[in-house]
């Protein structure tokens, strides 16, 4: 967490030792990649990736969706609203209720300024985890302090196996 750029080097050194390995290939690769690039200050360029990732086409649809859901807040991190709205926009209609269940409500809601939708996201830890800390940081960009100290609070609570979102989370609480 505190070496960023290694943690980016040592990924790419698994990837190139492993061309095969099922958690580094294309439509997974920026669930390891996008964290050290958000936490050296370019979120944009993990928002790049998690996008890439989210239109390869033989990756489950429930990933897809959660990754440009994360893009989507990267993007808005960056400073780039109209970006993360657009990706949103596109989430909610490529993967609606009736094909991936509740990220089109999650896409809509981050893009109306309404993440109380996540209080009820019905997926794993680790998942609720990461999201609930993206939510803290997208709210504190927004001006909302408190609510990030909720969002934040929420992250460490669920971080029963010391993921690295719940870890900065609480640091975030002091």
């Amino acid at each position: 967490l505190n070496e960023p750029a290694t943690a980016r080097e040592k990924v790419s050194e698994a990837m190139e030792l492993d061309s095969n390995e099922w958690a580094l290939l294309p439509g997974r690769k920026s669930r390891f990649l996008y964290p050290p690039l958000l936490l050296e200050g370019t979120p944009s360029l993990g928002a790049d990736l998690l996008m890439e990732d989210a239109r390869v086409p033989f990756v489950e649809t429930a990933l897809q969706a959660e990754q440009m859901i994360k893009a989507g807040i990267l993007y808005e991190l960056a400073g780039q609203t109209g970006q993360a709205n657009d990706v949103w926009t596109e989430a909610a209609r490529r993967f609606p209720l009736t094909q991936c269940h509740y990220w089109a409500l999650v896409a809509d809601g981050l893009r109306q300024q309404n993440e109380a939708v996540l209080d009820a996201l019905p997926y794993p830890v680790r998942t609720r985890t990461e999201l609930f800390y993206l939510t803290g940081l997208l709210c504190e960009k927004r001006g909302h302090a408190a609510r990030a100290r909720e969002w934040f609070g929420k992250s460490a609570r669920e971080n029963a196996a010391g993921e690295w979102p719940g870890v900065l989370a609480a640091k975030k609480l002091g």
